[in-house]
């Protein structure tokens, strides 16, 4: 099933963007605008309660925005809802499906439901994502990491051109996230658009190309891989013969120290790994390795967030 190939103008976006669950409460989210083009990965992170969640799911059409609008390639996801949807692909935090339905025949379901999907997709999808030997189970005996796989299954099933995915990584097992990993690449490479929500800021460091922070239901920044880099909290990564209590408390007047058996990470704004070095070796420290460290999302995340309180 071929996608159609991107045109210049197109771009799903998020303009103004705002939910508030009951009439007097306080907004989840509030002026959230940010856009996603295909072919790109925009990671979505922020503490429990930021409003990630209800960011996704009003741009997939899931709830009603308060205000504010989302456009998918110029489509209205509220006015224009059937044809922005076409080329959407939503995977929910907690899949939800019919507990006794079995998961081949409701795949074939949903692909019945959708125009242009040939007989043979809801299969190979099964396939693709392990499950072919299950299609005759009954949903609600699936693993958390098997409803997360179904899920995706079922928002390939149109080829879309976006897809919008809540903690996709849950449930998973190391091999079950390497495989989502690789998909979420591929699925760029292709010309996708991802939006990816996840608590797994490693995973997100690793694969969006822009990252938005929300706090409070507001959009607190939005930074390129790059722009984090380059303001991140320089760090060391150091691997000595030995660690001492007397090594630590060297390294202590130089920056923030961490450990990990015989490796040490040492933070701060002013690094010099020759005169780190150097001091470890006067100090009779025999340096097994010594090298920089990209800055961690997570320290600009929480660099940012405490900016913002």
């Amino acid at each position: 099933m071929e996608r159609c190939s991107p045109r210049d103008w197109d771009v799903l976006e998020i303009t103004e963007l705002s939910k508030r669950y009951t009439p007097r409460g306080v907004p989840a989210i509030r002026g959230v605008s940010f856009s996603l083009a295909p072919g790109e990965v925009v990671g979505l992170v922020g503490l429990n309660g930021a409003g990630k969640s209800t960011t996704l799911r009003v741009a997939a059409g899931i709830i009603l925005p308060s205000g504010g609008h989302v456009r998918v390639d110029g489509h209205d996801i509220v006015a224009e809802k059937a044809r922005a949807s076409e080329l959407l692909g939503w995977v929910p935090e907690a899949p939800v499906h019919d507990a006794n339905s079995r998961i081949g025949p409701l795949l074939d379901y949903y692909a019945a439901l959708c125009s242009g999907v040939p007989a043979s997709r809801p299969s190979e999808l099964l396939k693709t994502w392990g499950l072919d030997d299950l299609a005759r189970r009954r949903f609600r005996t699936l693993s958390l990491g098997q409803r997360m796989r179904f899920a995706i299954a079922c928002a390939q099933l149109q080829n879309p051109r976006y897809y919008l995915l809540d903690e996709v990584f849950n449930g998973l097992d190391a091999e079950g996230i390497r495989a989502v990993r690789q998909w979420i690449s591929a699925q760029r490479d292709g010309g996708s658009g991802i939006l990816l929500s996840s608590h797994q800021l490693g995973e997100v460091q690793q694969l969006a190309d822009r990252i938005v922070f929300l706090h409070r239901g507001n959009v607190a920044s939005v930074r390129s891989r790059e722009e984090i880099a380059a303001v991140g909290t320089p760090a060391i990564r150091i691997t000595l013969d030995r660690v001492d209590p007397s090594a630590l408390e060297l390294l202590a007047r130089i920056g923030r120290v961490s450990t990990r058996g015989n490796q040490i990470r040492l933070a701060g704004p002013d690094l010099d790994p020759g005169t780190v070095n150097a001091a470890l070796v006067s100090s009779g420290y025999r340096v097994l390795r010594l090298e920089p460290e990209e800055p961690e999302l997570e320290s600009f995340f929480l660099d940012l967030v405490k900016e913002a309180a």
